[in-house]
């Protein structure tokens, strides 16, 4: 055997000996890796609903988180007509499992219209309105469902018609 050979030889043996040492050290379970950026990725499934209703003197429509509608205040009369759902608003968040986030909205509400001059209040939220908050990814979770309900402020003085508007939430990481 010819001296440039035996070196080539001794090279592939030190080269793998060093791969194997650098694997072992790798697998001991001491390795440090920088943390996953935080991300949510959110996509609407279904959009809040109020559904038909009849108004004579005003109140309040509700909806809640598992999507059960209820009128408060006098002046209203639920009208279940097909072609006018009612539910929560359901969204699919995706994050990093043991994620941490909370959902920030506007407690003055937001303003639906109809475009002809009439407009009532939704309020998000309140008890039993926002399901779950705050959003926690538990181990091993990376997706949710999230669904959430809110209240519409009806004036007895509005003018019938479609009324529709949008809201806008900010998820905060914790």
């Amino acid at each position: 055997m010819k001296i440039a050979e035996y070196i080539h030889i001794f090279s592939k043996r030190v080269s793998l000996l060093l791969l194997s040492t650098i694997l072992l050290f790798a697998s001991s379970g001491r390795a440090l890796a920088q943390e996953q950026p935080p991300f949510l990725n959110i996509t609407t499934e279904k959009d809040l609903g109020f559904g038909a209703f009849t108004v004579s003197s005003g109140g309040t429509v509700s909806i809640d988180a598992l999507g059960a509608r209820s009128v408060s205040g006098g002046g209203i009369i639920l009208l279940n007509m097909g072609s006018f759902s009612f539910g929560t608003a359901q969204f699919k968040l995706e994050s990093i499992s043991g994620s941490f986030w909370a959902m920030v909205y506007n407690p003055a509400g937001y303003t639906l219209s109809n475009g002809s001059g009439g407009t009532m209040t939704l309020f998000l939220g309140g008890p039993g309105q926002v399901s779950p908050d705050p959003i926690i990814f538990p181990f091993g979770i990376t997706v949710l469902e999230l669904y959430i309900g809110g209240s519409l402020s009806v004036p007895g003085s509005n003018p019938p018609g479609s009324y529709s508007g949008t809201f806008n939430i900010t998820f905060a990481y914790q």
